[in-house]
């Protein structure tokens, strides 16, 4: 049972986390709204972060700062970003 819900959470995002994904990429709202705030309220868990993350890294060839323009982050947060996915152990183990 293990292997399937394993299996599950990699072949698709739950649709919560597709949302997310698509209200930064689409909708244009910033990382800091959509992600960072409702994980430090523990509303979004760590592994559904990490699929955000690669799903984002998967869109643009693994590059954390190409990521910003996507998550509506601006080049001047790019430290705090990345502190912030250090700091919480939120960097995905692969992304390709």
């Amino acid at each position: 049972m293990m292997g399937l819900v394993g299996a599950g959470v990699s072949a698709s995002l739950s649709l919560d986390v597709m949302e997310r994904y698509k209200r930064m990429v689409e909708g244009g709202e910033s990382f800091w709204e959509i992600v960072h705030e409702p994980f430090l309220a523990r509303s979004l868990n760590r592994f559904q972060v990490q699929a955000i993350i690669k799903k984002g890294l998967q869109e643009v060839d693994g590059s954390y700062k190409a990521l910003l323009p996507l998550f509506g982050i601006s080049e001047a947060d790019y430290h705090k970003f990345m502190d912030f996915l250090r700091h919480h152990q939120l960097k995905p183990m692969e992304h390709t």
